[in-house]
Parts: C-alpha cells; sequence; structure tokens
C-alpha cells in the first residue's frame, strides 16, 4: 500500500503523471496534511529560526497548509476544475513530503558543513554528495 502510494506521487514529482490520475480521497488528504506538518515543525526545529513553542510552530505549519489548500481553489476556480481540488491539493501534500524527506537530511548537516568548509572544501562536497 506505501509503495503504491509512494510511486504514485514520485511520478507526479517526476512530472510524469498528474494529479487527476490520483484518487479521490479526504482520508488521504487529511493524513498527508498531518504528516506534512510534523515534517515541518520538526525540519523547523533544525533551522536558525527557531521559536520557543511548540504550538507556534504547529500553528505556522497549519496556516502553510491552508495557503497551499486556498492557493489550489482560486487557481483551480479560474480554470473551472474545483472538482478536482482534494486530488491536487493532496498530491501538493505528498510531493512536499517527498521534498521535505530529502531535504531534512540536508538540514540536519548544514551547520555542522557551514563549520568545516572553510577548512576542508574535499569535506564539504563528500558530504554534499
Amino acid at each position: 500500500m506505501l509503495h503504491f502510494i509512494f510511486n504514485r506521487y514520485w511520478h507526479i514529482c517526476l512530472l510524469q503523471e498528474s494529479p487527476e490520475n490520483t484518487p479521490y480521497s479526504i482520508t488521504r488528504f487529511f493524513m498527508s496534511g498531518l504528516v506534512l506538518v510534523f515534517i515541518l515543525v520538526f525540519e523547523w526545529s533544525f533551522s536558525y529560526y527557531n521559536t520557543a513553542d511548540l504550538g507556534t510552530n504547529i500553528i505556522l505549519a497549519s496556516g502553510l497548509l491552508l495557503s497551499y489548500f486556498f492557493y489550489s481553489y482560486a487557481l483551480l476556480f479560474l480554470k473551472n476544475h474545483v472538482a478536482r481540488l482534494v486530488q491536487t491539493v493532496t498530491a501538493l501534500y505528498y510531493t512536499s513530503i517527498i521534498i521535505h524527506l530529502f531535504v531534512v537530511p540536508l538540514l540536519y548537516v548544514a551547520p555542522y558543513l557551514s563549520n568545516s568548509h572553510i577548512m576542508s572544501p574535499m569535506l564539504l562536497l563528500i558530504a554534499i554528495v
């Protein structure tokens, strides 16, 4: 099941498929939103902008996801495809999850790389690869 979901949305990340070919699922929409909020809050704990309150980060991440929803609604409304809203936003959430999963290791090692690349450029190249 997870392989099917990952494979489907991976093809959307590679622009080989479109969101209209994904299943309409409200459950998948909300679950992907929750997972994306969790990943964003986890990433923001590694970033330089670090709020002291976990609740604030959750509210900010939820606001970001709501903006994705409303901007997608506005664009689909202009193209007369509002019926595809759930599929489009779900695809947007899943592709964001996939991209952010690749970003997490980079965010984790970025502070160490910025300190060490001055002394050893080869170490920076190896860490990036």
